[in-house]
């Protein structure tokens, strides 16, 4: 039976701020919790990896494939949230510097566009879409390397059919899901 894993990468120098389509080294915490990623998956079989663009997923992904011997796709789509005009800035800069739209997204985060960013909603779309084809005519297991946003995406809108949860999933760096017949569960 087909199982799918979908982790989130290690920790990166940039955390605890906005942190979407701007490239971050791996943190201190971050190169350790690699290790631990790469130890996971010693001993598990598997057909391919998609791994998000961005260096601190192709790190685990490249040393994962040449461990594993096992081919791998770099794909845009597995790509974390644009935050635009937030991209970078801690969730005290974006209050004081645009009070407004953070009053407006603490309202309705689902149907929120970060100014110059991504649209939620439509984000949301885009990740649950990507999944189904990337899942689609693969027989073997399949690790994605991806971002908390494309975690809780599809953890909310397909598993638990429930997009209003998508800020409820929790995703810690270096942790995931394992997909199979049964459901989810946490893994790492």
């Amino acid at each position: 039976m087909k199982r799918v894993y979908i982790v989130r990468h290690p920790e990166i120098t940039m955390h605890g701020r906005y942190i979407g389509i701007t490239d971050s080294e791996l943190s201190k915490t971050g190169r350790k919790q690699l290790y631990s990623i790469i130890n996971y998956f010693k001993d598990i079989h598997l057909e391919t990896i998609v791994s998000s663009p961005m260096k601190r997923c192709i790190i685990p992904t490249r040393i994962l494939s040449d461990i594993k011997h096992v081919s791998y796709t770099i794909d845009p789509d597995l790509s974390e949230i644009d935050f635009g005009a937030w991209e970078g800035l801690s969730y005290k800069e974006i209050m004081e510097k645009y009070h407004e739209g953070w009053a407006e997204y603490m309202a309705r985060p689902l149907n929120f566009t970060f100014p110059g960013g991504d649209d939620v909603s439509q984000y949301i779309d885009r990740c649950v879409k990507n999944f189904k084809n990337n899942t689609e005519g693969i027989d073997g297991d399949l690790l994605f390397l991806t971002h908390a946003g494309y975690i809780n995406s599809i953890i909310s809108a397909v598993f638990l059919k429930d997009r209003k949860q998508f800020f409820n999933v929790g995703c810690k760096y270096a942790t995931g899901y394992l997909i199979n017949e049964r459901g989810f569960s946490k893994i790492l």
